[in-house]
């Protein structure tokens, strides 16, 4: 009786053993699965060459070991003339997502909306897009968007649920609307203490207030040298 019941226990913990180890060996294939799609990519510059030669060179040698690149598009732009090159698979007309540089031409459009004296810097943000009267983002500042001190969060409620997208190099700023993007401002929380905070949905939200209609009319483009040239 005390052999069976021995033989039995031994059994039991044996079956045990082989069950705990089989979902290890589950966990660790979808460690390597999800690692697999999640993880950065690596990307390293082709060898193609397209535009100008001498540029293209310039370009490969300050790239260093092309390490995290992919492909390059360069344009030199003097007071004269304007070269182009591209390295890897792109060239001087490849489309490339520019992601936040878009801020630059956000901030040089108020700073440029200041001066004209279209909008002052404490403005609140309800005064250009009425859709937003009453609400604590309506209260806030143009300035405080601009220097990222709102007290908005980083995101909207809309893009925030997306935000897992990135892992997979998707945008998670695509599907927001303009519609959307109000919804989301009306109901956000505005939080006074909150310290600087790098706010995608306050430059969303300041970039659309740049965007919206008003009197008179004016058109700009940008000369060689960056500064800004009336055209209308």
């Amino acid at each position: 009786m005390t052999a069976t019941t021995s033989t039995s226990t031994t059994a039991g913990t044996g079956h045990r053993a082989g069950a705990v180890a089989a979902v290890a060996a589950v966990v660790a294939v979808l460690a390597v699965l999800v690692g697999a799609v999640a993880a950065p990519e690596h990307r390293r510059l082709g060898p193609q060459t397209t535009g100008d030669p001498a540029l293209a060179e310039r370009v490969r040698a300050a790239a260093g070991g092309h390490d995290g690149y992919r492909s390059l598009a360069v344009a030199e732009v003097t007071p004269t003339s304007v070269t182009t090159a591209g390295l890897g698979p792109a060239d001087a007309g490849a489309p490339f997502e520019i992601g936040s540089v878009t801020k630059t031409f956000t901030a040089a459009l108020f700073a440029d909306a200041v001066t004209r004296g279209e909008v002052r810097p404490d403005d609140p943000l309800e005064r250009a897009l009425p859709e937003l009267a009453g609400t604590p983002a309506g209260a806030v500042t143009l300035a405080s968007l601009a220097q990222h001190r709102s007290g908005l969060p980083p995101l909207g409620a809309t893009a925030a649920a997306g935000a897992l997208a990135t892992t997979v190099n998707l945008n998670p700023y695509s599907s927001t609307t303009t519609a959307q993007l109000l919804d989301d401002a009306r109901a956000a929380a505005v939080d006074p203490q909150q310290p600087p905070t790098y706010s995608n949905f306050g430059v969303a939200l300041r970039g659309r207030r740049s965007s919206a209609p008003r009197a008179p009319t004016a058109t700009r483009s940008w000369s060689p040298t960056g500064s800004p040239v009336p055209s209308a």
